[in-house]
């Protein structure tokens, strides 16, 4: 089975994040894992999770960050969020957990996955997002700068492959697999290099792609 998926790895389409994800959980029960730390703060029109509260029939948030939960609760009562630990106490299920760009910052993945699969119900799926490490960006920051792109707060880099194997050490099985395109356009100048390099080289392997999005059940 592994050696069908890193076949279909290769060959899968490109598309955009936000699209495809509010495409899959259009109409759907979510929870958001790591809503409060997303690119954009709760103030702006480009943050993940008041984009996908537009098309979810219910959307609840659950976050480490406890000051941003508590300035979210002040300031904007449409959003629901809570800790880990207020979570285990709602009985409460979903068809979607959501865990965008989040799963690179945990320190143990496994145990990450199978704390909140518990909250999916019985027909539910978890949507990761994540960077590729072997994306063509990566390699052009190492030859121009001689080191990767990198996130002080990120603790891991997960292939496709590995994530396969995460998902089976977790009892989870993949299900549908994308590739995703850059999140945003750069600004400086040397960094609009590389874009265009990479958009060249993705063209002609899509494993070199910056992001991809993983759907497991």
């Amino acid at each position: 089975m592994k050696e069908l998926w890193i076949s279909k790895i290769k060959k899968a389409k490109l598309h955009d994040k936000d699209t495809l994800i509010k495409q899959l959980l259009a109409d759907k029960t979510v929870l958001d894992v790591g809503c409060v730390g997303q690119d954009f703060n709760y103030q702006s029109e480009n943050w993940l999770h008041g984009k996908i509260k537009k098309v979810t029939r219910l959307l609840v948030g659950v976050d480490t960050n406890y000051s941003g939960i508590d300035t979210i609760r002040k300031h904007n009562k449409e959003f629901t969020i809570y800790t880990p630990k207020e979570l285990q106490e709602k009985s409460i299920s979903f068809d979607y957990i959501l865990m965008a760009d989040v799963i690179e910052h945990v320190d143990n993945t496994t145990d990450f996955l199978n704390f909140y699969k518990q909250f999916l119900n019985s027909e539910g799926k978890i949507i990761i997002t994540t960077p590729n490490p072997f994306s063509a960006s990566q390699f052009f920051s190492i030859f121009f700068f001689g080191q990767p792109s990198f996130h002080p707060e990120h603790t891991c880099y997960i292939d496709p492959i590995n994530m396969l194997e995460l998902a089976n050490r977790a009892n989870l099985r993949l299900v549908e697999f994308h590739w995703l395109s850059f999140y945003t356009k750069p600004t400086k100048w040397y960094r609009k290099i590389i874009y265009i390099l990479s958009q060249t080289l993705i063209k002609v392997r899509k494993y070199y792609a910056p992001n991809y999005i993983f759907i497991l059940n």
